[in-house]
């Protein structure tokens, strides 16, 4: 990614974070469904895709930020381009998000992290994640994809029933997070089908990989609270009386 401007101003970080933490309130807490809009009678089904993507925008809405960098400076602070206004690519914007997020908590984390993800799996009714990712079926798959594919299952194991290795950890996390990135990708620019997405299955699995997205997104507020900084979490009322 090319950026023009290379000003940057300094931005409150509490009113940053009150959005963020809005944000992931909104992931975690409201439901999503669809409806035929030329059936006035029909139903409205739940639909696990807009509930993923939704996650999936709240932690890219957190790691576009240089959370190290924010707490140093008490300020929100972007990424900041290279010499040839480039951005750093998703990848490389996420890893440091998780290392914040990982390392400060130390040996606990990785349990912590486990909570947080057993929790949003039980609000979602998955009680046996495993037995839905058997076969994950990937279209037009590069062979980097195709290896994280095959990997899942064990990352995902991996930071389900974490041990006391942090580095194992933050690795397992690693590879589960880049195949939840091509799943979006391939969500938005790739083969996925109306038809595929409502498969049960496949849904099952859409909500697995938001319930990895928003513990990590738990976990950051953690963190963030953990930090010398002036925030607080503020409750999020989204319906109006």
């Amino acid at each position: 990614m090319v950026i023009d401007e290379l000003e940057y101003e300094l931005i409150d970080l509490s009113i940053e974070l009150n959005k963020l933490y809005s944000l992931y309130e909104a992931s975690t807490i409201l439901d999503h469904a669809v409806k035929e809009i030329d059936r006035e009678l029909a139903d409205w089904r739940p639909f696990s895709p807009s509930r993923f993507i939704y996650s999936y925008f709240t932690f890219n809405s957190i790691y576009g930020f240089d959370w190290q960098n924010c707490v140093e400076k008490q300020s929100a602070i972007n990424w900041e381009p290279d010499e040839k206004r480039r951005l750093p690519n998703e990848i490389d914007q996420i890893k440091p998000l998780l290392k914040f997020c990982l390392y400060p908590l130390e040996i606990k984390t990785p349990v912590k992290y486990s909570q947080l993800l057993k929790k949003q799996l039980s609000m979602f009714s998955i009680s046996d994640p495993f037995q839905f990712l058997e076969k994950i079926d990937s279209s037009n798959e590069s062979k980097k994809t195709k290896g994280l594919r095959k990997a899942f299952p064990g990352s995902f194991k991996n930071i389900y029933y974490p041990n006391e290795n942090l580095d194992v950890f933050y690795s397992s996390l690693c590879s589960v997070i880049h195949f939840i990135k091509d799943v979006r990708n391939n969500i938005f620019h790739g083969t996925k089908t109306r038809i595929e997405m409502q498969d049960t299955p496949q849904q099952t699995r859409l909500l697995i990989y938001t319930s990895v997205i928003n513990a990590i997104n738990g976990l950051f507020f953690l963190v963030i609270e953990s930090k010398d900084i002036d925030w607080k979490k503020v409750p999020v009322n989204f319906i109006s009386v």
